[in-house]
This record gives C-alpha cells, sequence and structure tokens, in this order.
C-alpha cells in the first residue's frame, strides 16, 4: 500500500516579501503586456444582393486567406454601392444607394453604423465614393442628378455642390482622387468621357479622354502614382470585351488594354500600391474578384467567388493587434 505524504515548506520571514514582489511581477507581465501590432492588408466590398459589408484578409502573394461579414441589413445596410478606408483611423465609408446615405463604421465589424449624410428625397444616389485622408473630406456622384458633391467626413457638416449639369456633368458614376495633386477625377458613362478638375479653387472641368480615345461605356476608375486605370464595360454588339485600360493622369498618352481575360461585367477596381496589385470585382456568373500587377503582362487571377452583385471595392494595410488577424 502506498503511504500518502504532505510536504510542508518553511519560508524565512526575510525572503518572504521578495518572492511576493516576484509573484506579482510575473502575474503583470503575463496578463498586462500589450499585444504586439503587424500590418495586415484587406479587401471590402459591398453586395447588393446579400446587403452586406465584406472583408478579405489577404497573404502576402494578394490571395485572400479568410472572408469575414462585418455588417448586414441587420445594421441598416440596403444598397451599398462603393466604399472607401480611412486607414489612419480603421473606419469604412460607404454609400448606400437605396436610403440615399454616406455612413461610416470601423474596419473591425464591432461598432455601429453611423449615417454622416443623407441625400433628399427628390434626389436619387449618391453611387461613386472617395476620401481624401489629409482633408478628411468625402467626395461623392449622383448620376441622376448630374451632381459632384463634397462633405467633411464627420456628421452634420456642410455639404458642398463642386459640379453641375451646368459644368458639364452628365452621369457622373465612377470618382477617384489624387490627393497630392489636388485633382479629382471621374467617369461619365452617358457622355462617356473620364474628365478631371482641380480642388479648391474655380470649376474647372478638363476632359481627358473621351469616348473615341479607346473606351466605350466606362464605370469606375482609380488613379494611383499619377496612373489612371479604368473599367470599361462596352455595350453587347459591339464586338469588343469588358476591359481594365491604363491611362495617364494628365490625360497625355493613349489608353492601353492591361486586362479583359477575367473582366466579366466589372464595376470597380481598386489598387495596392504596397505590392503594385489591382483588383476589380465582377457582377456576372453570381460575382467575383480578381486581381493582376498594375503593369499588366499576366493572366489575372481569381481571388474570391460568389461576391453576389458586387459594386464597391477597396483594399488597404492597417496595423492590427496579433490576436486580431
Amino acid at each position: 500500500m502506498k503511504s500518502a505524504y504532505t510536504f510542508h515548506f518553511f519560508v524565512p520571514a526575510r525572503l518572504a516579501g521578495f518572492m511576493m514582489l516576484v509573484m506579482i511581477l510575473v502575474s503583470c507581465h503575463e496578463t498586462d503586456a500589450p499585444m504586439p501590432m503587424v500590418e495586415r492588408t484587406y479587401l471590402f466590398w459591398t453586395s447588393v444582393t446579400d446587403q452586406a459589408i465584406l472583408r478579405a484578409t489577404l497573404d502576402v502573394a494578394g490571395d485572400a486567406m479568410q472572408v469575414d461579414t462585418l455588417y448586414t441589413a441587420v445594421d441598416g445596410v440596403r444598397s451599398p454601392v462603393s466604399i472607401v478606408v480611412d486607414e489612419a483611423a480603421s473606419m469604412l465609408y460607404w454609400a448606400d444607394f437605396d436610403s440615399g446615405q454616406i455612413v461610416r463604421a470601423p474596419m473591425e465589424g464591432k461598432g455601429a453604423v453611423q449615417v454622416l449624410y443623407t441625400v433628399p428625397t427628390y434626389m436619387r444616389g449618391p453611387v461613386g465614393l472617395t476620401f481624401d485622408a489629409v482633408s478628411q473630406r468625402l467626395y461623392w456622384t449622383q448620376p441622376w442628378d448630374d451632381l459632384i458633391l463634397g462633405a467633411p467626413a464627420y456628421p452634420n457638416g456642410l455639404i458642398d455642390t463642386l459640379l453641375t449639369a451646368d459644368d458639364g456633368v452628365d452621369g457622373s458614376w465612377g470618382i477617384s482622387l489624387q490627393a497630392d495633386a489636388g485633382a479629382l477625377y471621374w467617369v461619365e458613362y452617358l457622355d462617356i468621357e473620364l474628365n478631371r478638375t482641380w480642388l479648391g479653387g474655380a470649376a474647372v472641368v478638363q476632359t481627358l479622354y473621351a469616348g473615341g480615345s479607346g473606351f466605350l461605356r466606362p464605370f469606375s476608375l482609380a488613379v494611383q502614382n499619377g496612373v489612371l486605370y479604368i473599367v470599361d464595360n462596352p455595350i453587347p454588339g459591339t464586338a469588343l470585351p469588358d476591359r481594365i485600360l491604363r491611362g495617364d493622369a494628365g490625360g497625355g498618352t493613349s489608353l492601353t488594354a492591361l486586362y479583359d481575360i477575367g473582366v466579366d461585367n466589372a464595376y470597380a477596381l481598386a489598387v495596392d500600391t504596397r505590392r503594385d496589385m489591382l483588383y476589380w470585382v465582377n457582377q456576372l456568373e453570381e460575382g467575383s474578384i480578381w486581381r493582376g500587377p498594375v503593369a499588366g503582362g499576366t493572366t489575372p487571377v481569381k481571388v474570391i467567388d460568389r461576391v453576389r452583385l458586387g459594386q464597391g471595392l477597396a483594399v488597404a494595410t492597417l496595423r492590427v493587434k496579433s490576436n486580431e488577424l
């Protein structure tokens, strides 16, 4: 039969205080040590069919490792049509067409959706949306009202009317910003134009590319490092495929086709400047997101399936806690 033993240890009084201090330091180290911060690149997109804002975590190649639904109809999402990211504040902004609202919410998907601006009921929109991180301002299009508007990226700011039909706006759709140059770009699917204006000055509109320049029905664009990227969806019967085109931010070069493979009724695009990678979202065949180098010259790769009527797309690299990956 085994015997049971009880061991008793004697701690001298002069050591008791020291041991207690060690235990306290170890305990604080184990419970209060801050989580290390890491960089992670995400894709954000909108799904009109699912009434949702979604996010994919990307690996080093630019492919999706994990997909999360951030906000849904329960949070007030109805028909989200465009989306942008404030990387410094980890904040998402999107335009909701049916509700006529510009809203914002934390990019982690853990906060409340806040309505910033609401379009009057006699108007339709908004559609295109872009964000100036320096001035903390949003700019958006209302195609059926022939308007381009701007406002602060916080509630109850003053909405400025930048351009109207009197300035030649006709069916403005996708919109993008080159902040360092103070230039705002947009495409018009009715006039078949890509135009530019300058912020902070007179409302001067410059047409950089028109229908004869090489596109037939532009819907979206992005501008990065002096280069324009354009989604072109020619009307069926024109004998031209849907394409991603490349041009010069000053209109100084001819448009060239980067991709037509993997472009199937593409609606929005985004540029990852860290990887020099271009992403776009297709609407046909239940929707998909594809990627390819900004320089073209290679076969694009499908990143995500079943996007379900995706209309907005953004890419951002954010610093997050390692336990939030």
